[in-house]
């Protein structure tokens, strides 16, 4: 065989290897459709809500945060805003939650995931309830102005939380101690592949391509945007909380009482002291038992710089 006829079977065996890998890359890389039902609308108001969370792990003992997600949280406050009664069941695990995201509610035999279609669907199944809860029920142009703060909250402020958790140093040597309910063996490798999934998430979303200085310029504009609205009142919208307060809280919690945050972060917040009051206020009027064993150098560390 010639060296011609040895080049062109190369060649062709080349541009196979090529076609074969490219044929399997694209259906390893093929879009993904959601196979989640469209979300239900009403139930029975007396069917019971149980709300399902993630058990909270190992944490710092200085970590004060009402949940482990921020979502969890906003939940749990919105039922408080409406005098709803649930139970928490923390068996939950993000491979069987539906949409693969905690938190998600069991209402009779009603499944129903995501908050904001959780709190839709129980708005509308307690509807008359809820005129007589503390929850305010805003006109059309409060719930624009609620929809917009939930957009920089959930859209934004949610990803600035996260970069100074997985990305900052000093926020993921917070989060390692998380690290102590795996099995030593497996502890370095189960961290390295959570940071660096999240990370990736971050990236892709925007915020993590931006240099430590430009995303702390964003929080400040973000958080600065906030503390605009809330201004002197108690809640964003007036005198009573929204589903915009409770996502604010969800995220200010992890802030002002948690602990896995970096240093900047917590530093941060300190110049915004109608935030941090407004996390203490919901946290002494809806969740006055979480304060009972807390200790007082905690909470003084906590909002004592702001008061």
């Amino acid at each position: 065989m010639s060296d011609s006829d040895l080049n062109r079977m190369f060649g062709v065996l080349g541009i196979i290897c090529f076609l074969t890998l490219g044929l399997w890359y694209g259906s390893r890389t093929r879009l993904v459709k959601s196979t989640a039902e469209n979300s239900p609308i009403q139930g029975d108001p007396k069917d019971h809500i149980v709300m399902y969370d993630i058990k909270k792990m190992q944490m710092p003992p200085e970590d004060h945060s009402l949940r482990v997600t921020v979502f969890a949280s906003k939940l749990e406050a919105w039922l408080r805003f409406a005098h709803l009664p649930y139970r928490i069941n923390c068996s939950a695990t993000l491979k069987g939650a539906p949409k693969g995201q905690v938190p998600y509610i069991t209402h009779g035999k009603t499944l129903v995931a995501d908050t904001t279609f959780i709190i839709k669907y129980l708005t509308a199944t307690y509807a008359k309830d809820l005129t007589h809860s503390d929850l305010q029920l805003p006109d059309p142009e409060q719930h624009a102005l609620a929809t917009a703060c939930l957009a920089v909250i959930e859209e934004k402020l949610l990803y600035d939380l996260a970069y100074h958790r997985f990305v900052v140093e000093s926020g993921w040597q917070q989060v390692q101690y998380m690290s102590g309910k795996f099995p030593w063996w497996v502890r370095p490798f189960t961290m390295r592949a959570m940071r660096v999934r999240i990370h990736d998430r971050i990236y892709l979303q925007g915020t993590a391509r931006h240099s430590q200085h430009d995303v702390n310029v964003l929080v400040r504009t973000h958080l600065e945007c906030l503390s605009t609205i809330l201004g002197n009142k108690p809640f964003l919208l007036g005198q009573n909380p929204s589903e915009a307060d409770a996502s604010l809280f969800g995220i200010l919690d992890q802030f002002v009482y948690g602990c896995m945050v970096s240093r900047e972060m917590k530093q941060m917040i300190q110049h915004f002291p109608n935030l941090c009051q407004f996390t203490e206020r919901i946290r002494v009027r809806f969740f006055p038992e979480t304060l009972e064993d807390m200790p007082d150098t905690a909470r003084q560390d906590s909002i004592g710089k702001v008061a």
